[in-house]
């Protein structure tokens, strides 16, 4: 077990860390705004249309905001899955006058998940948050460590690969092998029922809403809120027990 200090905290006992990933281990602007570049092609290829006022509206929908190189607190991108955004772009390209079926809109994030799932295109986009591999190398002897994310789990282990941490990870849990997506709990409870942690000595690191009320529906005993772009300060002040901005402000105590 870990014991970890931020500012005048100590959270003690810990025998497993939760972490999200966009966000909270890596930068979430790099990595999700190029994905959303590449989704966008992808959409407006099928679409059959070039037009730079549908690429901008695209891109603003699905959550980036490029005048201020942030992503939308709102999302979908970073936030919410990517069947969830399906949905959401389905509706609303419809509503605006396009059309476009369900269908090609699934077989366009499919071909932008080609180039996104590329080794090249996954080193170039993400950018890990401060001090974060040093910290899950430095705790990795003394807890264990997974991950649950959104993202596809293949794409999470080729992430994790690509920075020589995965043998770090116990377990790695994407959006394509659970059936319900934050906030709902199951991810967070699967990964503790498979790794016989219980509740009580588990803590879950997050920089949205929607990871914070997971881990909290899912009675994590310690949740720490990363802050991202997304980030509702209010919310992790309420529901977090510590917060912190990168992982060099936590301290891991080597002895027990």
């Amino acid at each position: 077990m870990v014991n970890l200090t931020i500012g005048n905290k100590v959270l003690k006992d810990i025998e497993l860390m939760i972490f999200d990933k966009d966000g909270t281990l890596f930068e979430l602007y790099p990595y999700c705004s190029k994905m959303v570049f590449q989704r966008t092609r992808a959409v407006m290829n099928v679409m059959k249309n070039q037009d730079i006022v549908l690429e901008n509206w695209l891109i603003n929908e699905m959550g980036v905001d490029l005048k201020n190189e942030k992503i939308y607190p709102q999302g979908p991108i970073g936030v919410y899955s990517k069947y969830y955004a399906i949905d959401m772009l389905f509706e609303k390209i419809n509503a605006n006058g396009y059309h476009i079926t369900k269908d090609m809109l699934k077989n366009a994030f499919g071909e932008a998940d080609i180039n996104i799932n590329h080794q090249n295109y996954l080193k170039e986009a993400l950018v890990p948050v401060h001090g974060m591999i040093e910290f899950i190398k430095r705790s990795n002897d003394k807890s264990k460590c997974a991950i649950f994310s959104n993202d596809m789990t293949q794409r999470l282990k080729d992430t994790l690969d690509i920075f020589n941490i995965g043998s770090y990870f116990d377990c790695v849990l994407g959006g394509d092998l659970v059936k319900k997506h934050k906030p709902d709990p199951m991810g967070v409870l699967q990964i503790m029922e498979c790794l016989n942690v219980s509740p009580e000595k588990t803590a879950f690191f997050g920089d949205s809403t929607l990871d914070i009320e997971s881990a909290k529906r899912a009675n994590c005993k310690y949740r720490i809120g990363v802050l991202s772009d997304i980030s509702d300060i209010d919310f992790l002040k309420r529901n977090s027990n510590a917060m912190i901005t990168d992982f060099s402000q936590i301290s891991v105590e080597d002895e027990f």
